[in-house]
Order: structure tokens, then C-alpha cells, then sequence
């Protein structure tokens, strides 16, 4: 939920405007993809002067921002979802192998920000929101094996 004052032209957040996370922490988990752009869309739409963030979130390390940085984090939030998709498609290209949504986060996270560690074996929500979205889309689809679910380009 954010809340947007229009006098003001200041854009509250919270956790839904997330640029790569925190240093100490992973990005913030999404579980509807396209609700998630969606939302993205209509708070860029928006004249943002302030934004009241939830944390100092990367990469300005503030959470408080104004002016270009402002609408700037909100774009980089999109990119980093964006750059999240074309990495879950290039990992089912170049495996040999099918893999679990597990297996997939423990080499993505790392990859979007410093010091990300996954918390538990189990998988990133957003990677798999995202391999949920692909397998809508057509792109990816889920097999099962020996009681694991194994995602693959279709």
C-alpha cells in the first residue's frame, strides 16, 4: 500500500519501492508479477518530489529521496525485476539441466545485490513469482522429479 499526497507532491512507499534492497537483506518479495508492474507503472506515473521509503534501500542508501532520485528508484526497482526474468531465462538456456526454483535463487540473489544471503534452502518468493509469470507466458514450464519441481525453457 502506498499513500500518495497530491499538495505535497510526496509518495509514502514503504517496502513497494525496493531498488535492489537493503545491503544487509534481499530484495523485497513479490508474489504477482504483473501486479507488481502494474503498480510500478502507476506510481511513475505520478508527480514524485519525495519519496518516504521503507528502509534505505540500494543504491542510494537513503530513505528519504527527492527530486530525479526519487522517480529514479522506482525505475530501478522495475529494472531489477526485469534483470531478475532475463537472468531466470539465460540459467534455463545455459543448464544442461532442469533446475528447482531453490537452486535458481541460491545463484540469482547473489547476483542482484552485495551481500544477499538466502535466508533457508527454500526459494526466493519473487524468483519464483517470476517463474510463475514465465509459465503463463509460455516461456518456462515445470516438470517433476523424484518429488522436486524442475522448471525448463519450453
Amino acid at each position: 500500500m502506498c499513500f500518495y499526497d497530491y499538495d505535497n507532491e510526496t509518495l509514502f512507499t514503504g517496502d513497494v519501492a525496493d531498488g535492489r534492497g537493503t545491503v544487509r537483506d534481499s530484495f523485497v518479495y513479490i508474489t504477482d508479477v504483473q501486479g507488481f508492474y502494474d503498480s510500478m507503472e502507476e506510481l511513475s506515473e505520478l508527480n514524485v518530489g519525495t519519496l518516504l521509503l521503507g528502509h534505505n534501500y540500494l543504491p542510494y542508501q537513503r530513505a528519504v529521496l527527492r527530486g530525479r532520485r526519487a522517480k529514479g528508484l522506482i525505475a530501478h526497482t522495475v529494472a531489477i525485476n526485469d534483470e531478475i526474468r532475463k537472468i531466470i531465462l539465460r540459467l534455463l538456456k545455459t543448464y544442461p539441466q532442469p533446475l528447482t526454483a531453490a537452486e535458481m535463487s541460491a545463484l540469482i540473489v547473489p547476483r542482484i545485490g552485495p551481500g544477499y544471503v538466502l535466508p533457508s534452502q527454500e526459494p526466493n518468493p519473487t524468483i519464483l513469482a517470476h517463474l510463475r509469470a514465465l509459465m503463463e507466458e509460455n516461456r518456462v514450464e515445470m516438470t517433476e522429479r523424484a518429488g522436486s519441481k524442475l522448471w525448463r525453457l519450453r
